[in-house]
């Protein structure tokens, strides 16, 4: 890689606790930078078990996803962002 050279844009995130230390963190991104993409991470400060270092993809559709929000239902957690494919935004 060389000075300079941008891998990835990383914007908007969110964050919630995963009730064991950690956290679910949502973010913008990707070459693009209008990917939304989904990471856990432990209380260590690492990668959680089984999950990707570039996060798990929301969306990929055209135009920009961003501004996420996180909840978390149990152990479940759940995206919601604001969606611009349509030429308008929506959640």
């Amino acid at each position: 890689m060389a000075y300079g050279e941008v891998l990835a844009v990383l914007t908007d995130a969110a964050a919630i606790a995963d009730g064991s230390g950690g956290a679910y963190v949502a973010f913008t991104g990707g070459l693009t930078g209008t990917d939304l993409y989904l990471s856990h991470v432990t209380g260590a400060g690492g990668i959680a078990p089984g999950w990707s270092p570039a996060g798990a993809t929301v969306s990929s559709a055209a135009s920009s996803q961003d501004q996420p929000q996180l909840v978390r239902v149990g152990s479940d957690v759940i995206v919601t962002w604001r969606d611009a494919r349509s030429g308008t935004t929506d959640i």
